[in-house]
C-alpha cells in the first residue's frame, strides 16, 4: 500500500482516508467515479495541481488494487462452487482409485511443471506402479536424486534408453573463489555444464530414435 501524505493548508491528505472513503461511497455498478474524485476534490479543498495528483494517485493505485482483488476473489469463489458441483466417487472404492491414477499419470514434468508431448526422457514407476514421475529432460532430471530421497534406479520405466554410455562431469575442486571474484571462470564453468546437458539430450535423442526405429 502507498502511504503518502501531503501537508495542506486546511488538512493533511492519508492515503487511508482516501481508501475508507472510496469503501464506503464508490460503486462500482453505478459508474460514480467521476463523483467521488469531485467530493474528495471538496472534503480537502484541492487548490492546486499538486494536490489534486496526490488525490489522483490515490484514487488510480486503490482502485487499481481493489480490482485486482476482487477478480482473484471471484476466480476463487467460482473454481470453489465448480468443485462442488463435481461429483467424485467415494475415498478408497476401485472408483476412487482409478480416478485417482488418471490424474496422477498425466504427463507432466515434474522439475519444470511442463506437459510433455511425445516421450518423456525418463520414467519412474512408484508405489508399485500407482502412479509415474516423469522429467522432460536430462537438465530437468539432474536432482531427481533429491526428489525421490535417493536411488531410483530399480524405479526407472525405460532403462533401455540408457543403456548407452554418458558423459560424466568431472568432480572439479576448486578453491574459494567468493573473494577474489574469479567471473571468467564462473562463466567458463557454467558454459561448460550447459554444453554438457546439450550434449546428454542430443545422445539421448539420437539413441532414442535408434531403438524406435529398430521397433519398425
Amino acid at each position: 500500500m502507498i502511504l503518502v501524505k501531503y501537508n495542506t493548508i486546511k488538512m493533511d491528505i492519508f492515503t487511508k482516508d482516501i481508501q475508507e472513503f472510496i469503501d464506503n461511497n464508490y460503486c462500482k455498478d453505478s459508474n460514480n467515479l467521476k463523483e467521488i474524485y469531485n467530493q474528495l476534490y471538496e472534503i480537502y479543498d484541492v487548490k492546486t495541481d499538486s494536490e489534486k495528483y496526490v488525490i489522483d494517485k490515490n484514487i488510480i493505485y486503490y482502485l487499481t488494487e481493489k480490482n485486482k482483488s476482487d477478480t482473484i476473489y471471484e476466480e476463487r469463489r467460482n473454481k470453489l462452487n465448480n468443485l462442488k458441483k463435481l461429483k467424485l466417487p467415494d475415498q478408497r472404492t476401485p472408483e476412487w482409485y482409478a480416478l485417482r491414477k488418471k490424474i496422477l499419470n498425466k504427463n507432466i514434468c515434474y522439475d519444470c511443471k511442463t506437459e510433455i508431448k511425445g516421450k518423456p526422457w525418463i520414467t519412474l514407476s512408484c508405489d508399485e506402479g500407482d502412479f509415474f514421475v516423469y522429467c522432460c529432460s536430462y537438465k530437468c532430471s539432474k536432482y531427481l536424486g533429491k526428489y525421490m530421497g535417493g536411488s531410483y534406479w530399480d524405479k526407472i520405466v525405460n532403462k533401455e534408453d540408457f543403456n548407452e554410455p554418458r558423459p560424466v562431469m568431472p568432480n572439479f575442486k576448486h578453491k574459494d573463489i567468493t573473494c577474489d571474484f574469479e567471473r571468467d571462470k564462473i562463466l567458463k564453468e557454467l558454459e561448460y555444464e550447459e554444453k554438457l546437458d546439450e550434449l546428454v539430450e542430443k545422445q539421448y535423442d539420437y539413441s532414442t530414435d535408434e531403438f524406435i526405429s529398430d521397433d519398425y
